[in-house]
Formats: C-alpha cells, sequence, structure tokens
C-alpha cells in the first residue's frame, strides 16, 4: 500500500485568540495523523519479511520494526481534553493512543530481539511476538483508519476555511500555493481511491490521471508566474527567493507524475524483483510510491 500523505500544518499568524487555539490543536492531531502513516510504512516492512499469515515466513531480508514515539503519545493524550471540543476526532483519538501504547510495549520489544541481526536465537519468543503484532496491527488498523477518516473530514473544513479567508486578504499567492497542493492532493486520492500500487500500476484510469495531471500543471503555472511577480511579491511582503526550493520541489512532484503516466500508456509493469523490495519503490521512478514519496518531500519543504 502506498497511503502515505503527509499532511502540512497550519499558519497561526493573525489569527483570532479562539482559531489560534482550534490551530494549535489541529497541528497537533497533524503530527499524530503523520507519525501513523511511518507505523503503517513499517508494518508493510515487517510483513513483506515475516509474512502475514500464523505460520512466519522464512526470514530472508531485514526485519524493520515500527517505532513507536511516546512524545507524540503524550501530546496527543494532553491534546484530547483542549479546547476547542473536535468530538469526532477527539474520540478517535481517545481509543487510539491506549491501544499505540499497548503496541509500543510490543514493537520496543521486538526492535530489541531483533537489533543484533541473529533472527533465530529465540524460536519460542519470535513466534510468540509475531502472533502478538498479528493480533495488535488488525485492533490498530481499525483505530487508526478511524481518526484518520475523522482527521481527513476536519483537515477539509480547515482548508476550505483558510482558503476563502486567504482570498478574502487579497492574499493571492499563498492562495495559489493552496490551490496547488490541493490539485496534488487530488491526484494521491485517486491513486488511493482506485488502489494503484507498484504492482498493478498498468491498471490506473490513463485518462483520469492525465485529466488531474493537467489541472495540477495549471495551477502550479499560475503559481510560478504569481511567485515571480514582483509587484505581487512586493504587495505579500515575500521575496522570489522564499519560493526558490519549493519551486524546485514542485518541480520534481510535476516530473514523478510525468514518469507514472509514461508507464501506465506504455504499459510498463515493474520487474518483480523490484517488486519484492518495498522500501526502495518510493526511490523507484514510475511508481505510484514515488508520487507520494515527491509529494511528502514537497510538504515538508511547504511546512
Amino acid at each position: 500500500s502506498c497511503e502515505k500523505k503527509e499532511n502540512k500544518k497550519i499558519d497561526q499568524n493573525n489569527i483570532t485568540e479562539n482559531q489560534k487555539k482550534e490551530a494549535e490543536k489541529y497541528n497537533n492531531y497533524v503530527l499524530l495523523y503523520n507519525h501513523l502513516l511511518q507505523i503503517d510504512e513499517y508494518i508493510g516492512y515487517y510483513f513483506d519479511v515475516a509474512g502475514t499469515s500464523e505460520k512466519m515466513k522464512k526470514l530472508e531480508g531485514k526485519i524493520n520494526i515500527p517505532s513507536i514515539n511516546q512524545s507524540i503519545l503524550d501530546g496527543t493524550k494532553e491534546n484530547i481534553g483542549k479546547k476547542p471540543e473536535m468530538k469526532e476526532l477527539d474520540g478517535a483519538a481517545r481509543d487510539l493512543v491506549p491501544l499505540l501504547s499497548e503496541m509500543k510495549t510490543l514493537t520496543d520489544q521486538m526492535t530489541e530481539y531483533y537489533k543484533d541481526g541473529n533472527y533465530y536465537k529465540n524460536k519460542y519468543l519470535r513466534i510468540e511476538m509475531h502472533l502478538k503484532f498479528l493480533e495488535i496491527t488488525k485492533k490498530y488498523r481499525t483505530f487508526s483508519k478511524k481518526f484518520k477518516d475523522a482527521f481527513d473530514k476536519k483537515s477539509k473544513e480547515q482548508k476550505n476555511r483558510a482558503a476563502e479567508k486567504i482570498k478574502k486578504e487579497g492574499k493571492l499567492i499563498e492562495y495559489d500555493l493552496m490551490t496547488f497542493i490541493d490539485s496534488c492532493e487530488e491526484i494521491l486520492d485517486e491513486i488511493q481511491r482506485e488502489k494503484i500500487s507498484a504492482e498493478n500500476l498498468t491498471d490506473a484510469d490513463l485518462a483520469k490521471f492525465k485529466e488531474l495531471e493537467a489541472k495540477m500543471t495549471a495551477s502550479m503555472d499560475k503559481l510560478k508566474n504569481s511567485a515571480e511577480n514582483q509587484e505581487m511579491l512586493k504587495k505579500e511582503h515575500y521575496h522570489s527567493s522564499d519560493f526558490t526550493s519549493f519551486l524546485l520541489y514542485t518541480e520534481r512532484f510535476k516530473e514523478a507524475m510525468a514518469k507514472f503516466i509514461s508507464r501506465v500508456e506504455n504499459k510498463e509493469k515493474l520487474d518483480p524483483k523490484l517488486l519484492q523490495n518495498n522500501p526502495s519503490l518510493k526511490n523507484e521512478s514510475g511508481t505510484p510510491e514515488n508520487v507520494f514519496h515527491e509529494y511528502n518531500e514537497l510538504i515538508k519543504e511547504y511546512n
């Protein structure tokens, strides 16, 4: 699965006290959301090597274990009780945190066991941990999905509100920036909706992705023009160098998307050997995993 879409934080400048509290609370949930994506990725890496059935596969390749960050759990616990109330999100986080704490106890134990590379030293313990991990990741998927769905809903509300506010205030460069990021997210949403990964990328709906690519390219060109318009930059208190690095990342995303479309169009399947090495797929051009990776790099630069 390549459902790894990092979220961006809300700008907390020029907003009322209540809006500021809401933005702070939301931004804390962004940290948890992005952390869940990391956990998902490493759960995938573990099962690639160990297998998802009760009988473990013969272990060939490095075992990767999710690392669960205690300070994010502590921060989330505190965040739940903060004002304003975000009913659905608070409820989902309240269910998720105890499960993550329980999972952390297990993943810490697994990390300790596997760190010296001697995977076969204690068969009983290895199998016991594997069975517990299978069990807890089933619950984790249910609870983390509930949180992610609630978060995505809140995120859309926040974005629409922020975009309208920015437009009203005449911050057109910032508005173009948000529009561009939204057009990238539409591409990722479509990849997820069609359940496209490196394994089945040639099944992607070519016409739909070409349409989304055209929309993304148009919003990218508009952003570039705004970011090079000296009059607009001056009016909105920017310097053209503020966007230099970000625009390089937009080019990288555009290129990743073009290569993906080219693969789909030419029915260019991936070498089965590459498919076995999940962690490296994000660096393999033309894969949906690479499109997600470049988007996440773009968002890190934006944040």
